[in-house]
């Protein structure tokens, strides 16, 4: 099976086929800025590990598959506070 794909760069498609039917294109990072993207990913693909250490730490001893584990959400997703904070490597430059 071939994933579907998207004239964008960085995006992401998932189709849902059923009642009712589902397409939704997700892009990570900003399209625009392509030598992002693979910075982006990274921190996408850690971010589940990352926020999983406390349950780790936490659960008994043996093997814990993610299955075991909560899904976590970042504490500041629904802060009516929260701003966006510029973490870009290219920031550096």
């Amino acid at each position: 099976m071939d994933w579907p794909w998207t004239d964008r760069v960085g995006q992401i498609r998932v189709t849902i086929e059923g009642d009712p039917n589902l397409q939704v294109d997700m892009n990570v990072g900003v399209p625009e800025k392509p030598e992002e993207l693979s910075y982006d990913g990274y921190v996408l693909t850690a971010m589940r590990v990352v926020n999983a250490i406390p349950a780790v730490c936490a659960a008994k001893a043996g093997v814990v598959t993610m299955m075991d584990l909560p899904l976590y959400m970042p504490k500041s997703a629904f802060r009516s506070d929260a701003t966006f904070i510029d973490h870009k490597i290219s920031k550096a430059k």
